[in-house]
């Protein structure tokens, strides 16, 4: 029908807009873009399936799959694809649903990848089981990645981003933002109560899920509120991965 080519049309017209309009915000310094390796595999897998039992002990597995060549590719194919779409490689990436561990990360490390990132529950479970979870979560760490040295990582805090993935969208924005800005707050008191140097890092992600089907006119008004009261906030300051990274001492062995 004629309604029907003229939706197509508009459809194809607003998709090809997508990726110019995020190379302008990436070239502006508007926005830091990242990748994750090709297809969205689960990287340790691939590197070798039996890394699964150090999460998992006794774990019932099938027959042994190991391709770390496979892992390779999957990371160089997703930085080639991004430079020709974006005019430069990614400046990090989050691997598919988070996953690491030290094979992985010696990959993405090998294959020039600047930074990654990966949950709270990797990092903690990384960590030995006295580790505060405060003073280890809200910093950047340096995490060894096998014969290529180090790589910069940041841990996300699981329930503040969830809260942006599945229960804001139930919420009015303005008290939605005010709640977050609260935990923000929260975060930074318990930190300085603790006597800790420097500022808390808050890393927020979600991991993948399209969140914004679920807000009113897909979180419009709650992304220009929160974007608005970040900026506004004279106790929050924004910053990219490549930013937050830049003080990194600290190096656990993720697993």
């Amino acid at each position: 029908s004629v309604i029907g080519r003229r939706v197509k049309r508009m459809q194809r017209r607003i998709l090809s807009e997508i990726i110019p309009r995020w190379r302008r915000l990436a070239e502006r310094g508007q926005v830091e873009l990242s990748s994750t390796p090709y297809y969205h595999p689960i990287l340790p897998l691939v590197c070798d399936t039996d890394s699964a039992m150090r999460a998992l002990p006794g774990l019932s597995l099938p027959s042994r799959f190991s391709h770390p060549e496979d892992a390779h590719w999957h990371v160089r194919e997703a930085i080639a694809r991004h430079a020709r779409h974006f005019g430069a490689p990614p400046a990090g990436m989050w691997p598919a649903e988070g996953s690491v561990s030290p094979e992985a990360l010696e990959i993405l490390a090998s294959e020039g990848v600047r930074w990654a990132a990966s949950d709270e529950g990797v990092l903690l479970h990384s960590l030995p089981p006295d580790a505060a979870r405060l003073a280890s979560l809200y910093r950047p760490w340096r995490v060894a990645a096998g014969a290529a040295g180090e790589i910069p990582m940041l841990f996300r805090d699981r329930s503040l981003s969830d809260v942006i993935g599945f229960t804001y969208a139930q919420a009015p924005a303005k008290q939605a933002v005010s709640d977050f800005l609260a935990h923000l707050g929260a975060i930074g008191e318990a930190w300085k109560a603790a006597g800790h140097a420097g500022p808390a890092t808050v890393g927020v992600f979600l991991d993948g899920e399209n969140a914004w089907e679920h807000y009113p006119r897909s979180g419009e008004e709650f992304l220009d509120r929160l974007y608005g009261a970040l900026g506004e906030s004279p106790v929050v300051e924004t910053a990219t991965l490549s930013e937050a990274r830049s003080t990194s001492p600290a190096r656990p062995d993720a697993s």
